[in-house]
């Protein structure tokens, strides 16, 4: 409840505004500490942003977010399938995403970024 509650401005600000950026801001640097069912329910909320709304600001968190959440879950016994907003961004390159082209730019180089730095299981 209490993540709801603090994802709830995003819905509602303008993507890549100041609330972007603090909401962000803090989800990010939270991702350590929560367990593994609740980078689950994060994820899904940065995954209800839609593609067309993805931009720099947003594209940090999932960054962000998703070297951290996989870092977690690979710590927590049976949670190491889980590999959080590579989907995500695997998704913004397709040809078929709502994605600007700046967006899906970005977005491959992030990929390609934390696929090169992930350690292998």
């Amino acid at each position: 409840a209490v993540l709801d509650a603090l994802w709830a401005p995003v819905t509602t600000a303008a993507p890549g505004s100041g609330t972007w950026r603090s909401v962000f801001s803090l989800v990010s640097h939270m991702a350590n500490a929560l367990s593994v069912e609740l980078l689950d329910h994060v994820y899904q909320l940065i995954c209800s942003i839609p593609q067309a709304d993805i931009e720099e600001v947003a594209l940090g968190l999932i960054r962000q977010f998703t070297a951290k959440a996989i870092a977690t879950a690979a710590r927590e016994a049976g949670a190491s399938e889980r590999w959080y907003g590579l989907e995500l961004l695997w998704d913004l390159i397709q040809d078929d995403s709502d994605a600007t082209l700046k967006t899906r730019k970005a977005a491959q180089g992030m990929l390609v970024d934390l696929l090169t730095k992930l350690q292998p299981c």
